[in-house]
């Protein structure tokens, strides 16, 4: 039987949020190329995973958008082309972005900044 609270509940929410990588807390400068529209853009990275990162940006690109992004962190940079998977426009403008393409030698670099943090609990 059920419950008024259950009959509510949405599908989605039964379920727990369950990712395919640990993300973490990461701070560094992205430079991103869009090269259908031929426009580029910075931001700053403010979560990381080896499947892709959220940059916060003055003005997210749409969904589906493939562009290529570096990230530099310190003395070392990691390259790779991602597609937008979500965007925000409001206080934490910014979009998620998928990597795809990643270059071994480029999977290494993220590999090792990956082994120095800490996975986030947000």
């Amino acid at each position: 039987m059920a419950t008024a609270e259950n009959k509510f509940m949405s599908a989605g929410s039964r379920y727990p949020e369950r990712r395919s990588a640990a993300r973490f807390a990461f701070s560094a400068e992205a430079q991103i190329n869009d090269p259908v529209e031929r426009t580029s853009m910075s931001g700053c990275v403010t979560m990381i995973s080896k499947r892709g990162c959220f940059v916060k940006v003055e003005k997210p690109l749409n969904g589906g958008t493939v562009m290529k992004v570096r990230i530099q962190n310190g003395d070392t940079a990691f390259e790779t082309w991602a597609r937008v998977a979500d965007q925000r426009s409001n206080a934490t403008d910014g979009m998620s972005l998928v990597f795809i393409g990643t270059e071994p030698e480029q999977a290494q670099v993220l590999e090792s900044w990956l082994g120095n943090l800490a996975p986030s609990r947000c």
